[in-house]
């Protein structure tokens, strides 16, 4: 029997039960949650049809049956079944450290971890909808409601659905893959429909997921029976119960190895392009970094010395990852990581490249305890000294290539000119994109009077693919012979990677994972990647431009402010557990990954703008620039909403403007370089959350009061034709602006200089102008604005003189 399988099913599927329970609440009052557990794996109960050894399916239903201690007694079972029961339970046992013995209420609906972030309680509760995971026709389902828990009924009924639908997806899904019990194909299903569902639905703190819970018990269980066969082989055979729990049990010994994968470069390798096919060439490198990233996850994950599964990515996303795996594949990641960067080397040179680290636990590491004499939890700890090993690894990432290959790392690279030595050789061309010289036999020529070299036309490709209605990203061990199919493999890495329109036909004697890209249907695939970009709605970035306005393209970067710190500082010592981690992590990595197509879908976004990267915690968007301002705004309130308006959790933007004919690269770093100022905004109440427009950082409360005077003043143009009420704004914020300048020649405090800056020639230019036009009762409005400093009912963080600038400046380029 493949013990190792046995336990990751048994692991992700033990809790299967408290999910049953709760679509029949009737159930518990027969059977506890174990028990059902174990009934789900009863072909009879469940009318499931298992291609397994009947030793198999046996094996499991016991494991999920037994996995509380006093089950486990009472079963008076012992050998190596009991062992394996007895690795699950201490695994459940790491994974639930969160909960507490505080009594909730029944069948309650899950709470956004948001709200554990600095101790920030909300008036109201928040809760998650009960609902598949999925992001299409305009579904809000990640976005938590905020009302008081519903009634018991409403809740059973929501339960049910889920739970009929779930159980008929399970089945369609086990058929297409030859009712095999894959632990990846149920870390999926178990994603798709317990994200939503509480782990510890009888517990006050309900703000872990169930698919949380089970995917961390999961990482904790495999990588503890591998450690265990390698340190403790005696215990497989050991017939004392007693001794048995006892030495696995064991807090103190290092079993696991917290693995940590950074990809470096990806700002570079993305945005070194030039402006021509930018969007198929941006879409498909980003692109191309999340299928790299998942690549290489997986050349690790697969890895024969290692052989895990899903469930031990704590999280990926982002450029990043990080694993739970056990002590001993040490030795083997370091093979890994050396065998990656070699091959990224070969591809890449030095532009591309990978670091990987990892810092050894124990069971007592991955825990909230809080060590005799300290002040922060060991788990907490355990990430500083991953965040150091991964900085020690980045600082000496070429060392090894160096030491094999010295000659190789430093020779001269060749480009220029046009022959080799003897005379020989080919002519040189320029590739249209990313600018690189290559010989002229190896370039295409992708339309006429546009050559490009194969590493471009292979990145636009991929682009068009992610255009179309469906798109699969598959990992395999084995080559995909698949002639439709778009090879991505990098030469001297395992895995095998291609995107395809239609999930290609892979053998079942190797490893192979097919990943939906466009949604998160599991129909003919084992899994979904989510992608936020959706369908580009333009072919080149000049359509964007709209030929009677002014003509620019919007550029946007956003991400979270202080995300570091809320992940070292945000959840209390008492809170800092694995799974919190896990599901904090993955949290904020949805509302990028996914929320962002619904945005795009509301408003007429989808067909102004186009999502290059969605991912980890950060986006980069192009479009009509118009549109620009307002998609952000709108990614500001939603985000703000998923967080469940905590102070804490907050974003900030920057925008910049550029021709259509710039480099796109050029217009990324002034957009990083605007998002930057945007960061170092300073409020009275706090520092960042804000947006950087129009050569002013402000926060998003004054862009909103900027927003609303614009279209006040875009009103007035669409009504009189008549843009002197700009001018004349415009007018009175230049002698403001002259006067600061003067005051800032004087020795004063930034606190006299905006006191006097805001009472100067430019009061007496605004009182002359209002009793010009008597009739213009905006100008008036203004008056009031200015001195009040608010506008329609919006009090503002910053005097609104400040940075007056930006609506009327705004409000003039629209009515140009």
């Amino acid at each position: 029997m493949d013990e190792l399988r046995a336990v990751a099913v048994a692991a992700i599927m033990h809790d299967i039960g408290k999910f049953m329970q709760r679509a029949y609440p009737g159930s518990k009052r027969t059977f506890r949650h174990p028990e059902l557990s174990g009934l789900f794996f009863h072909e009879k109960e469940t009318g499931i049809e298992f291609d397994e050894s009947k030793e198999f399916v046996e094996a499991v239903k016991f494991l999920v049956r037994n996995h509380h201690e006093e089950d486990l007694d009472a079963s008076g079972e012992n050998g190596s079944i009991r062992v394996l029961a007895e690795i699950i339970s201490e695994a459940d046992n790491i994974s639930s450290r969160e909960r507490d013995s505080t009594k909730g209420k029944n069948l309650a609906l899950l709470r956004p971890i948001f709200t554990k972030i600095d101790e920030y309680p909300p008036e109201m509760s928040y809760y998650y909808k009960i609902a598949p995971l999925g992001f299409e026709n305009n579904a809000r389902t990640i976005i938590p409601e905020r009302k008081e828990e519903e009634k018991a009924a409403n809740i059973d009924v929501q339960y049910k659905s889920q739970w009929q639908s779930f159980l008929k997806e399970f089945k369609e899904v086990l058929k297409d893959n030859g009712n095999k019990l894959n632990p990846d194909i149920l870390y999926f299903l178990e994603e798709k429909y317990l994200w939503c569902i509480p782990s510890a639905y009888f517990k006050s703190n309900t703000d872990i997921s169930l698919f949380e819970h089970s995917k961390v018990t999961a990482a904790a269980a495999t990588s503890l029976y591998l450690s265990l066969k390698n340190l403790h082989p005696e215990v497989f055979s050991e017939k004392n119960p007693k001794v048995i729990r006892k030495i696995i049990k064991d807090k103190q010994e290092k079993r696991f190895l917290l693995t940590g994968i950074d990809i470096n470069g990806i700002q570079k390798f993305i945005y070194s392009i030039s402006s021509k096919k930018a969007l198929q060439s941006l879409k498909g490198r980003s692109f191309y970094v999340q299928a790299i990233t998942n690549a290489l996850i997986h050349e690790i994950l697969w890895d024969k010395e290692i052989n895990l599964y899903e469930t031990n990515i704590i999280y990926s996303g982002g450029g990043k990852g990080y694993l739970l795996l056990p002590i001993t594949a040490k030795q083997a990641v370091e093979k890994v990581s050396s065998r990656i960067n070699r091959a990224l080397f070969e591809q890449y040179g030095t532009e591309f490249s990978a670091t990987i680290g990892y810092v050894e636990a124990s069971s007592k590491d991955l825990s909230k305890d809080i060590p005799e004499g300290a002040e922060e939890p060991y788990i907490s700890r355990l990430w500083k000294n991953l965040s150091t090993a991964l900085t020690e690894k980045r600082s000496t990432k070429f060392t090894a290539l160096i030491k094999e290959n010295y000659e190789e790392f430093f020779k001269a690279s060749e480009s220029g000119g046009y022959f080799n030595e003897n005379g020989s050789g080919d002519d040189r061309v320029i590739c249209a994109i990313c600018k690189k010289e290559i010989p002229k036999s190896e370039s295409v020529e992708i339309e006429e009077g546009l050559t490009v070299c194969k590493e471009c036309e292979k990145f636009i490709k991929l682009g068009q693919e992610l255009n179309k209605e469906k798109m699969f990203l598959t990992l395999s061990e084995t080559q995909i012979n698949n002639n439709k199919s778009l090879d991505l493999t990098i030469k001297g890495v395992n895995i095998h990677i291609a995107a395809s329109s239609k999930p290609p036909v892979v053998g079942t004697d190797k490893r192979a994972l097919i990943l939906n890209v466009a949604d998160t249907d599991l129909s003919k695939c084992h899994g979904f990647l989510l992608n936020s970009g959706g369908k580009s709605p333009v072919k080149e970035l000049s359509e964007f431009v709209d030929t009677s306005r002014f003509k620019r393209i919007g550029v946007l970067r956003m991400d979270v402010d202080n995300l570091g710190k809320i992940f070292q500082e945000g959840l209390g010592k008492d809170s800092r557990t694995l799974s919190r981690i896990s599901q904090l992590s993955s949290s904020i990595s949805l509302f990028f990954k996914g929320h962002l197509k619904t945005i795009l879908n509301d408003e007429g976004f989808n067909s102004k703008i186009y999502v290059i990267y969605a991912g980890g915690d950060d986006l980069f968007a192009v479009g009509n620039w118009e549109y620009i301002p307002l998609f952000a705004k709108k990614v500001k309130e939603d985000f703000e909403e998923y967080v469940c308006h905590n102070p804490k959790i907050t974003l900030s933007g920057g925008i910049y403007l550029m021709k259509d004919k710039y480099p796109i690269a050029r217009g990324a770093d002034y957009a990083g370089e605007a998002e930057d100022i945007a960061k170092s905004y300073k409020g009275k109440t706090a520092d960042k959350n804000a947006i950087f427009f129009l050569g002013k950082a402000l926060s998003w409360n004054d862009f909103e009061i900027a927003r609303k005077i614009k279209d006040k003043l875009v009103l007035g143009y669409e009504t009189k034709k008549d843009k002197s009420l700009v001018r004349k704004l415009q007018n009175i914020y230049n002698l403001y602006e002259r006067g600061e300048k003067l005051l800032l020649k004087k020795v004063l405090s930034e606190e006299d200089i905006a006191k006097k800056a805001k009472w100067t020639k430019w009061t007496w230019m605004l009182a002359y102008y209002i009793g010009r036009s008597r009739k213009n009762g905006f100008l008036e409005d203004i008056k009031q604005a200015l001195a009040k400093d608010e506008f329609q009912e919006i009090d503002s963080e910053k005097p609104i003189i400040s940075y007056l600038d930006v609506p009327a400046n705004w409000a003039d380029l629209l009515t140009r």
